[in-house]
């Protein structure tokens, strides 16, 4: 990892900082309770929840690197889910979790939650594009974890290639964000770039 310059590592931290103070505030005030299957919650106000899981992909091995707001990491793992959302949202969802390779300090994981218009499993999974213009962003380390709605955002998901083996799907594609997404922390962005991805669905009846 390469710190852009001594006051973009000062800011790093605090920023860093900032996210711990949020998540111990949020627990303290509110508590925290999770399930087993929890999905990240819905926007808005939590209204809107996972009602069926589709396919998932889990400890997916991956060599891919990308930029978040200050720096560029490498990613080795990947967790993937596709599922529906209940009203009032009435949408479907790609979760993609990309895990760092590092967490000596405040290396981040970060999970993209990419909503569209409601499909079925065939629908999505096939080469082709499909506009997003949804999206959450969340970002877990050792320093807390903090995320939620980005706005205004412009993103391609493709499938390059996608096979079908029994009732398992496996395939590799990537997003591609087409516009800086602006980040909490004022002067920050997400900047524009591709993300590539892999997919290799488990069946859900033998687990």
């Amino acid at each position: 990892m390469k710190v852009i310059n001594n006051k973009h590592g000062l800011d790093m931290k605090i920023i860093r900082l900032i996210t711990v103070f949020i998540i111990l505030t949020a627990v303290i005030g509110t508590g925290c309770q999770e399930s087993e299957d929890s999905y990240p919650k819905q926007y808005p106000g939590y209204q809107c929840r996972a009602t069926e899981p589709i396919a998932r992909s889990i400890n997916t091995d991956c060599n891919i690197q990308f930029w978040d707001i200050m720096f560029k990491y490498t990613y080795v793992k990947l967790e993937s889910y596709f599922y529906t959302v209940g009203a009032p949202c009435n949408e479907s969802v790609f979760r993609i979790k990309y895990i760092n390779s590092k967490h000596d300090h405040c290396e981040p994981d970060y999970t993209f939650t990419l909503k569209m218009n409601a499909m079925t499993r065939d629908e999505f999974f096939k080469p082709g594009s499909i506009q997003i213009n949804k999206l959450d962003i969340y970002e877990e380390s050792l320093c807390g974890g903090i995320g939620g709605p980005a706005s205004n955002v412009d993103i391609t998901l493709i499938w390059d290639e996608v096979s079908l083996v029994g009732s398992v799907y496996s395939g590799k594609g990537r997003f591609i964000i087409n516009k800086d997404i602006p980040s909490s922390f004022p002067g920050y962005k997400y900047p524009a770039q591709e993300i590539p991805f892999e997919f290799h669905a488990r069946d859900r009846e033998r687990n």
